[in-house]
C-alpha cells in the first residue's frame, strides 16, 4: 500500500508543478480550427427550381388567357362581265311605244 500512496503523491506534486496534466484541465495548445463548414445549397437548389415552375406556369397561363388573334376575311372580287359581250346588260330598252 505504501507504493501506491508513494505514486499518488509523486503525481500529485508533478500536476501541481504543471508537469502532468489533470483530468479537468484544457490543453495547453488547441488543435488547428476545423474549415468553416460548406455552404449549404440545397434551399437556393429547390427555390430557383421552385421559381422557375412558378414563371413556366405564369407564361402558360398568361398565353392561354389572351384573346384569338381576329381571323383575316379575304373577300374575293367577283368578276364583271363585259359590256353587250353575251349579256342583256348592254341593250336598252328606250321605250319606243312598245307597251307590253
Amino acid at each position: 500500500m505504501s507504493y501506491i500512496l508513494d505514486a499518488l503523491r509523486r503525481a500529485d506534486a508533478e500536476r501541481e508543478r504543471g508537469a502532468v496534466p489533470g483530468l479537468h484541465s484544457q490543453p495547453a495548445t488547441q488543435a488547428p480550427a476545423a474549415a468553416p463548414p460548406a455552404p449549404r445549397r440545397g434551399p437556393w437548389i429547390v427555390s430557383a427550381a421552385a421559381l422557375a415552375v412558378v414563371a413556366l406556369g405564369g407564361a402558360v397561363w398568361w398565353n392561354t388567357q389572351r384573346p384569338p388573334p381576329p381571323a383575316v376575311v379575304v373577300a374575293q372580287a367577283m368578276p364583271t362581265p363585259a359590256f353587250g359581250v353575251g349579256t342583256a346588260q348592254g341593250v336598252e330598252d328606250v321605250g319606243h311605244g312598245v307597251s307590253g
